[in-house]
């Protein structure tokens, strides 16, 4: 994710979501829109709205921070103390990677990015924050927490000396860990780091779910062995300077077992026999953990396959490996990203689960089956990206994603003893589904492509990115809503229209960029979410005196109560859509 285009503004954008409790609400309501040519907020008769104060919540850096490099890409201008000082002012190249369409990278040799001050808006009825006191957030009214909130991460070291070693040896730079993906298992939090840059140590790690402080440290999953670095293997035989035939063939015959394990696919050259950058887990009914290893590092600036896409099968009562499959080079495309999975169990019958892998930057879904222990390759033109869609904007940072398919939510069992995949690209505004029965095997999902339906209407006239969704037991939909700081619902027995969606939480300051999401597996669930203020980590800098990274926990009975998505409410004729209040 390096592309992306920003004009520098000398005032500070500030989007907020707005929720009047048990109501469906507008984005750009009337209380407050946005004029993007003017750079500033006004309401429906085109005055600025009332300036509000509210303290934000800031933290000292709770475990440090190591050196930090001040070369850095793609800077927003907010927060600046001369905002007229024109910020990129070296522009190095263009660049080949997928998420570089035609667009330049922009270098700030000078300030470093300093986030603007952001008024934390009244987040709606299931996840209310209280601003000003920090220690308000372990308890909210009507049993909402703040789980955890991170400055910046952490690790449960086996020891001082071995924290200070990664430290010296550049394999621990604090300020680079980034949690991205979450799922909840009893006593269990599961939080995934992908190897976006040099010095992130652990890719999956856990914190307990009752934690005695409100910034545990990570303990890596299943242990340190686990996330062994790179092998030294590449720099020997595998480097471009170093690597020719008459290396192969002395290997090939002399070492034959070692080029299997190390360059098995395009001379990969990570340790593939631990796990490499993990984006997203997911945890089954028959207490498995499916992790879903990209094998990419270095996604920041160029990415680096390192080893092959694969997926790990952990038995949770053991923490050993049960399974593990490697997908075929077949499977694996130039720049190929796999970053989501679904797990579908059937009766409880462990044997035969199937997993669907998302690939967001070559659009296809790649279907495992356990039983058979194979997988293949699904291609539709739903999977790809909405050019229309490409075009973020966030906290005044301006950037291009033309992210394919990503988010994906399977449906309760029905009478059919069948499930629906609910799924959409990042780069749209749509959701689009289809009958797991499809993809019972490559043939019949090939036969069958006009199976794969839009669901219902765009979700929003504009700013509709989501990313992770999920589906309760009840078959509501929860859905992370990136650009609009906030996080919706919907439940799947009505219609898909901006009428039938519902807003269970949204703030400025402490759901800026919603990634991940999930629900336990609990009997009275509850929904999980993780916000990491993505964009401003790789087209700015965190700012590590404040809370980065945070997780947030609602029961769902209490999120959707009084809202369109409890499956009680009767939705009138005349409630307007969300963007329709204006």
């Amino acid at each position: 994710r390096h592309a992306m285009t920003r004009k520098n503004r000398s005032n500070d954008v500030e989007r907020s979501g707005w929720l009047s409790y048990g109501q469906n609400t507008n984005y750009k309501d009337s209380a407050l829109t946005y004029d993007e040519h003017a750079g500033t907020s006004r309401n429906c008769d085109n005055h600025p709205p009332k300036e509000k104060s509210m303290d934000s919540t800031n933290v000292g850096n709770l475990y440090g921070s190591t050196p930090q490099s001040r070369h850095h890409i793609a800077t927003s201008n907010l927060g600046r103390s001369n905002p007229s000082r024109s910020i990129g002012r070296a522009i190095d190249m263009f660049r080949a990677d997928p998420h570089s369409v035609n667009q330049l990278d922009f270098h700030d040799f000078g300030d470093g990015f300093e986030p603007g001050r952001i008024i934390d808006d009244y987040v709606g009825p299931a996840m209310e924050l209280v601003s000003g006191v920090f220690l308000k957030f372990w308890f909210i009214e009507r049993n909402i927490f703040l789980v955890y909130a991170w400055s910046t991460i952490d690790f449960e070291f086996d020891s001082i000396d071995a924290r200070d070693n990664a430290i010296f040896e550049g394999d621990y730079i604090a300020e680079n860990n980034l949690p991205l993906g979450l799922e909840v298992w009893r006593d269990k939090v599961f939080i995934t780091l992908p190897k976006w840059r040099a010095g992130i140590p652990v890719t999956l790690a856990t914190v307990p779910r009752r934690s005695k402080t409100r910034s545990p440290k990570l303990k890596p999953y299943p242990n340190w062995q686990w996330h062994e670095p790179e092998s030294n293997f590449e720099e020997l035989y595998c480097s471009k300077e170093k690597f020719s035939t008459r290396n192969l063939i002395y290997l090939t015959f002399i070492c034959k077992s070692i080029i299997t394990k190390y360059c098995p696919f395009s001379l990969f050259s990570g340790n593939c026999e631990s796990l490499t950058s993990v984006f997203r887990v997911q945890v089954d009914e028959c207490n498995r953990l499916w992790v879903l290893d990209s094998g990419k590092t270095e996604l920041a600036k160029r990415s680096k396959q390192v080893c092959p896409p694969a997926i790990f099968i952990f038995d949770l009562r053991t923490d050993t490996l049960i399974r593990k499959f490697t997908l075929p080079d077949e499977q694996i495309k130039q720049d190929s990203l796999y970053i989501n999975i679904v797990v579908d169990i059937r009766n409880n019958d462990c044997g035969s689960a199937v997993a669907y892998l998302a690939d967001v930057w070559r659009y296809g879904i790649v279907v495992y089956d356990f039983f058979k222990d194979a997988t293949f390759r699904v291609e539709h033109h739903f999977f790809y990206p909405d050019p229309l869609a490409a075009r973020y904007e966030l906290h005044g940072i301006k950037f291009q994603w033309t992210d394919g398919i990503f988010g994906m939510a399977l449906s309760p069992v029905d009478v059919h003893n069948d499930r629906t995949l609910f799924f959409h690209p990042m780069s749209s505004f749509r959701e689009f589904s289809v009958s797991t029965s499809v993809f019972k095997d490559k043939q019949t999902a090939n036969y069958n492509t006009e199976k794969f339906m839009p669901v219902g209407k765009p979700r929003a006239k504009d700013y509709g990115h989501s990313s992770g969704s999920v589906i309760d037991d009840s078959g509501v939909m929860f859905f992370n809503m990136v650009t609009r700081d906030s996080v919706w619902c919907w439940d799947t027995r009505k219609e898909y229209i901006p009428q039938n969606l519902g807003v269970i939480g949204t703030s400025n300051e402490s759901l800026v960029f919603p990634n991940d999401i999930k629900v336990d597996h609990e009997s009275d669930q509850s929904v999980w979410l993780l916000s990491n203020r993505l964009p401003m980590y790789l087209y700015g800098t965190l700012n590590s005196a404040s809370i980065n990274f945070r997780v947030f926990k609602a029961n769902v009975k209490e999120a959707i109560r009084d809202t369109v998505c409890d499956p009680n409410y009767v939705v009138p004729d005349s409630d307007p859509g969300l963007d329709d209040t204006c």
